[in-house]
């Protein structure tokens, strides 16, 4: 009887792990077609990047960069202006080296398509991960 029980649950398991149902992702198609914008701007000192593309409509499918556009980074003190490197690529890198400074607000500009974009973050300082215990 023990047995016959193992099996009943055994062939159980193996019908409700199998079962599998393929999905189609409907997703909403957006007529704005809003940026998006992909940076981080660091502490080192080094050509900083902003990449600019499109949102997609299916799964895994390959962005479209969003090239031509006017992209400004500015705190306090200075002014940083983007050119696309390569060209039609959507990637924009500053024209001048520079580091992130600490306690500073930086605000991100662009202008795509007649159409303004902005953005305010605070530099911040970065904090170590504590070592795992086990």
């Amino acid at each position: 009887m023990k047995n016959l029980t193992k099996l009943i649950y055994f062939f159980l398991l193996i019908s409700l792990i199998s079962c599998e149902k393929q999905t189609e992702w409907k997703l909403k198609e957006n007529t704005q077609s809003p940026l998006v914008v992909e940076s981080i701007i660091t502490d080192e000192y080094k050509s900083q990047t902003v990449k600019l593309s499109f949102p997609v409509s299916e799964l895994n499918k390959t962005p479209q960069a969003a090239s031509g556009a006017l992209v400004i980074i500015s705190n306090e003190d200075s002014t940083y202006y983007f050119t696309e490197s390569p060209a039609n690529s959507g990637i924009y890198k500053s024209n001048f080296s520079f580091a992130g400074k600490l306690g500073k607000n930086y605000t991100l500009l662009i202008n795509y398509n007649n159409t303004i974009y902005s953005a305010k973050a605070l530099m911040v300082a970065g904090s170590l991960f504590h070592p795992l215990r086990y």
